[in-house]
């Protein structure tokens, strides 16, 4: 085999490499971009709120990684869309927690579904409401946790906080 052909061969072969790598490198750098734009803030019992910004403002959701997350309910017995809208299946207005209790006023995505407050139990991952106000202020449980703007408790680094005011 002559020199020009075995640089030649040689140039094939690092063509080819690169037409498989470059397609993986690129993907690579899309899923991590993908990651980097949904960050994550941990609330309790495996359950995180997730910052969507995409929108304007951003979107929050309640999320799971927990192996039960198949055993949420809501109190009528109807499991969850989580791969929609969250465990809430909608966006998160306003949250608070504690070591038993998520809180949450919820925009529900479905247009029949009620918006309002809910609260899922961690331990027995129960999902009820929507809660009326006044069952907030009276419940021993929920009257403990503080509640706060989504974009309060999980800024996002496209929004101004400081002109955020709170309850």
């Amino acid at each position: 085999m002559k020199k020009w052909q075995k640089s030649c061969l040689g140039g094939l072969g690092l063509l080819l490499v690169a037409s498989v790598s470059l397609p993986l490198f690129l993907v690579g750098i899309v899923f991590l971009n993908a990651l980097a734009g949904h960050p994550t803030k941990p609330l309790t019992g495996g359950y995180f709120l997730l910052r969507f910004e995409e929108g304007n403002p951003p979107n929050y959701y309640v999320e799971t990684r927990n192996k039960n997350a198949k055993d949420i309910r809501f109190e009528n017995g109807d499991a969850p869309h989580i791969d929609g809208g969250g465990v809430f299946e909608g966006t998160i207005k306003e949250i608070g927690w504690n070591e038993n209790w998520i809180l949450a006023w919820v925009k529900r995505l479905s247009n029949g579904d009620p918006n309002g407050w809910y609260a899922l139990n961690v331990k027995t991952r129960v999902i009820s409401g929507p809660i009326p106000e006044s069952e907030l202020k009276t419940n021993a449980e929920f009257s403990k946790i503080k509640t706060l703007p989504s974009e309060v408790v999980f800024p996002s680094r496209t929004l101004d906080t400081k002109k955020t005011v709170l309850k």
